[in-house]
């Protein structure tokens, strides 16, 4: 694909919203007709920083990894697993939060789903707010207003109580070419839930470690959750 910039020239020929509302009613059309075709559908939530040199509209600065300091942008997007379209998109200020807005863009991204399919939906840590686990749990069909299972999968951050709750249990175990890689099931309430939920512990080391002595092995593991 070319490179954005490219593509300045064709954008100054859109002069008002209308016109701009046009290209959103095409990708639209082009959506629906890709996804009336898939009985399963993955929405993947994310979200970008973006570093802008000028004074765009919306470009503040907040947190940025890569350019501390400068202003960015911080879009949410929301795609679609297995054709990988684009569902929905905003551009969000450089101090919006990393969920800021995911309701709202679950909201648009469902409304291209088919209501015969499946729906499973996949997020960052930073979209484990409750509200939002909240949404998918008590979804209700656009068409029909009937209850519909929405599965979701979520990362948490790893918490000490987290991994010490997990070493209370037993692990399952599968070996990957030279990696060990185990998993386990705890229930955890997070400070800021309602309720108890099911989390997934992971974790990995390489089988090779396995063969020097160590006064515990837990100090091998490199641990993941979700």
């Amino acid at each position: 694909m070319p490179d954005y910039t490219t593509y300045y020239n064709d954008l100054q020929r859109f002069e008002t919203a209308e016109d701009v509302h046009g290209l959103k009613e095409t990708n639209e059309e082009l959506t629906k007709r890709v996804l009336s075709e898939q009985d399963r559908v993955i929405l993947d939530f994310d979200s970008s920083v973006n570093t802008v040199y000028g004074n765009q509209e919306g470009a503040e600065v907040g947190y940025n990894s890569t350019n501390p300091g400068k202003k960015s942008m911080h879009p949410l997007y929301v795609f679609e697993g297995s054709s990988r379209l684009c569902l929905n998109a905003k551009l969000r200020n450089g101090k919006a939060y990393t969920s800021e807005g995911m309701i709202e863009a679950a909201e648009e991204a469902m409304k291209h789903v088919c209501s015969t399919a499946s729906i499973m939906a996949r997020f960052d840590k930073g979209f484990t707010k409750e509200k939002h686990l909240l949404y998918f749990e008590e979804y209700c069909d656009l068409d029909t207003g009937f209850p519909k299972e929405v599965l979701y999968v979520g990362k948490l951050k790893l918490y000490k109580n987290l991994v010490r709750k997990g070493l209370e249990k037993t692990w399952c175990r599968v070996y990957e070419g030279t990696k060990i890689t185990e998993w386990t099931e705890i229930e955890h309430q997070a400070q800021s839930w309602s309720k108890p939920r099911r989390v997934i512990l992971i974790r990995m080391a390489e089988a090779s470690e396995f063969e020097e002595l160590y006064l515990s092995e837990e100090f091998l593991w490199n641990f993941k959750h979700s």
